[in-house]
């Protein structure tokens, strides 16, 4: 049996990501954007703006079949309804229920990224910033995600 699985390895793998807190499940998107994830939240005066794009459709191909069309316009919807930084931030909670609910270890990293960029949106123009980054999400996920 030298080249068979252990059906418990991936149990540990995803237990492992059971016991991460939900900031710690958004350091690797945090970490595929590196320098760019500072202007996530500030793009519209980026001078890098295709960097960002490139980066977010990469980011979003990867991540593409583990959260479905669905889940992901139910969280830009409500993101889209957000007028108020503070509007914005009491979605955190659902969103940890949204990823709680998610199968693929995956999914719950995407929406803790998601729940990430949430935390450094500090003004009205970082929440409109993020509404459009988020809109770029839902627009490669179209395009990535299989039918």
């Amino acid at each position: 049996m030298h080249g068979s699985k252990n059906p418990n390895q991936n149990k540990g793998q995803e237990q492992g990501k059971k016991n991460k807190t939900f900031a710690e499940l958004a350091e690797k998107g945090l970490e595929h954007f590196g320098e760019l994830k500072n202007e996530l939240l500030n793009f519209q005066k980026s001078s890098k703006i295709d960097e960002v794009f490139n980066k977010t459709e990469e980011f979003v191909k990867n991540y593409s079949q583990s959260i479905t069309a669905h889940q992901l316009r139910n969280i830009y919807q409500e993101i889209k309804k957000a007028n108020e930084v503070l509007d914005l931030k009491l979605l955190r909670p659902n969103l940890a229920y949204i990823a709680g609910r998610l199968d693929k270890g995956e999914g719950k990293e995407f929406v803790a990224f998601v729940d990430a960029l949430i935390r450094e949106v500090d003004s009205k123009e970082k929440l409109e910033n993020f509404k459009d980054f988020m809109e770029a999400v839902v627009a490669y996920h179209k395009f990535y995600s299989s039918k």
